[in-house]
């Protein structure tokens, strides 16, 4: 009870709360958070990710979401190429990947 008066939050970060990466780490503009049944205009379905946590998974210290820690994350998931995963091991079961971000 004594915080609750005493402590002042941050606001918080400009920008979405969700977001797309193609298989390059560059960012798809997309309107609205994405569901467990959306494919790609190329037919892939991306990797969903969440995050849960306190004030790192907010974006607290960034002047906007997309410089928190999900977006950088999601994005250089989204650069590796598939084939250097572990457990891939043809380039045939390589695929593009996208990485859909959302908090």
């Amino acid at each position: 009870m004594w915080a609750k008066g005493r402590v002042k939050l941050a606001s918080e970060p400009k920008g979405k709360r969700f977001g797309l990466f193609d298989a390059k780490g560059r960012v798809v503009d997309i309107k609205a958070p994405i569901g467990p049944d959306w494919k790609g205009a190329n037919g892939v379905k991306p990797i969903l990710a969440v995050m849960v946590g306190d004030s790192l998974v907010a974006g607290c210290g960034v002047d906007d979401q997309s410089k928190g820690i999900m977006p950088l994350l999601a994005a250089r998931v989204a650069s590796v190429p598939v084939g250097r995963w572990p457990g891939v091991r043809s380039a045939s079961s390589a695929r593009p990947l996208d990485v859909c971000a959302t908090g």
